[in-house]
């Protein structure tokens, strides 16, 4: 069976005789475009009158999708500048461990790190609390701007208790996944994380780097991973709020 998204979408044809709305299979017909990768980013989307003149549909029937479509950010709508699609934006599930360098290369996208900086800081209050140290434990922080084709994504702060990774310095983490460093030196997998997820403005340090304007939304997440039911890390990751999605499977 020919997919979907090879027929020209002139010769698609609604089913008026189906119990399913109308507006739902046509979202269903440009979502797969879009998921197939059809259209690339920033490329001209289909225009409210190319969808009322290709399927017969009135015009409230093409807004409704198209609004649907902008608002789960598969395409930008511009006054003035029409539809256009939307820069891919990441996706990563709430229930399990997935290493940005993973996440990247699932979507297609290439990786890459800069190395902020690298430390042996004090631990906050916080800290101390969560990985359950003292107060005199010295931490191990990295500070790390990723990006996916060259757009920046995120920054990470890993916070690790240095008498658990005496050599971790000896990696380069612009080019080796943190992850793999730790699970090297511990001789083990990572076991399971906890996290809480807020949405926060971007402070200026973090917008520059970022490259997005001061103030802008950013999805902050901050995790305590653990190995063998000791808490290893406290991660702070900062995601643009443009540019990422967290899910999750529920069942019902």
């Amino acid at each position: 069976m020919q997919k979907l998204s090879k027929i020209p979408i002139e010769s698609i044809r609604l089913d008026r005789n189906s119990n399913i709305p109308l507006h739902h299979q046509l979202y269903e017909i440009l979502r797969t475009r879009l998921d197939d990768d059809e259209f690339a980013s920033g490329e001209k989307f289909y225009t409210e009158a190319d969808l009322m003149d290709f399927f017969k549909i009135s015009r409230n029937t093409a807004r409704q999708v198209l609004t649907r479509l902008s608002e789960e950010k598969f395409i930008v709508r511009e006054r003035g500048k029409g539809t256009i699609v939307a820069e891919p934006c990441l996706e990563q599930s709430l229930s399990k461990i997935v290493s940005f360098t993973d996440e990247m290369q699932r979507r297609g996208l290439r990786p890459e790190t800069i190395l902020l900086s690298q430390e042996i800081v004090k631990p906050s209050e916080k800290q101390i609390e969560e990985l359950k140290i003292s107060e005199d434990t010295d931490l191990v922080c990295i500070k790390r701007l990723r990006l996916g084709d060259k757009i920046p994504i995120c920054i990470e702060e890993s916070y690790l208790v240095k008498a658990y990774f005496p050599d971790i310095f000896n990696y380069d983490y612009s080019k080796y996944p943190l992850k793999k460093s730790i699970e090297s030196i511990l001789g083990t997998r990572l076991d399971f994380a906890q996290q809480k997820i807020k949405a926060i403005d971007a402070p200026k340090e973090l917008a520059d780097l970022l490259d997005i304007p001061e103030k802008s939304a950013l999805l902050y997440i901050e995790r305590i991973t653990f190995s063998s039911s000791i808490p290893l890390e406290f991660l702070k990751i900062f995601y643009r709020g443009d540019r990422f999605t967290l899910y999750n499977d529920l069942v019902g």
